[in-house]
Order: C-alpha cells, then structure tokens, then sequence
C-alpha cells in the first residue's frame, strides 16, 4: 500500500471537493449528504472550506499534526480477543478491522 493515501484523507478530499463550489443552503445540504452523521469529517471539511473562502494557508504546523494523525500507524495486531486466538487479518478499511481467529473451545 506505499503511495497510496490513507481512507480518511480520501474521504476529507472527496467531501470538500464535492462542495467547495456551492454556497449557502446548497453547501449545506450537500455537506449534510456528504458527511452524513460523521461530525469529525464535517469538521475537517468545514475548517479548509474556511481557509479556502478567506485565502489563508494553513500553517505547516496544523499540516504536520493532520499528516500524523492521519498516517498514524495501526495498533498491532492482538493475539488474543476474548476467547478467540487471532491468526491473521482478513480485511481492513476505514472503521476497522477483521480479524482471522479460533475459539479457545
């Protein structure tokens, strides 16, 4: 997966993509197709429509904390969730991840 974007950054890009152009109760209702009930993609969105609307930058500080949070590495792998043995990983996306396990019994 090396160059690929991670899934959040994707969804931020896609959102704000699909709104920048409107504005008033059009940019509202798409932001609310867009970014449903996901209030922290709202966020981000809301927070560069800002800075694109008044032709600020936003800082190389916010930048390097946004590309950290969103290239944080994933947690390791657990070798044990309950009763269940972890063996593998079967598929990972943007609201977690599946799990390859065997039950203790």
């Amino acid at each position: 997966m090396i160059g690929l974007m991670p899934p959040r950054y994707e969804d931020v890009h896609r959102a704000f993509v699909a709104v920048c152009e409107l504005r008033g109760a059009a940019r509202d209702a798409a932001l609310q197709a867009v970014c449903g009930t996901d209030l922290d993609l709202r966020r981000e969105v809301e927070r560069l429509l800002d800075a694109d609307a008044t032709g600020s930058r936003l800082g190389d500080e916010h930048l390097q904390a946004q590309r950290e949070r969103l290239w944080a590495p994933a947690p390791p792998q657990p070798e044990q969730i309950g009763p269940f043995a972890i063996r593998g990983v079967l598929g990972a996306g943007g609201m977690g991840v599946v799990y390859r396990a065997v039950q203790d019994k």
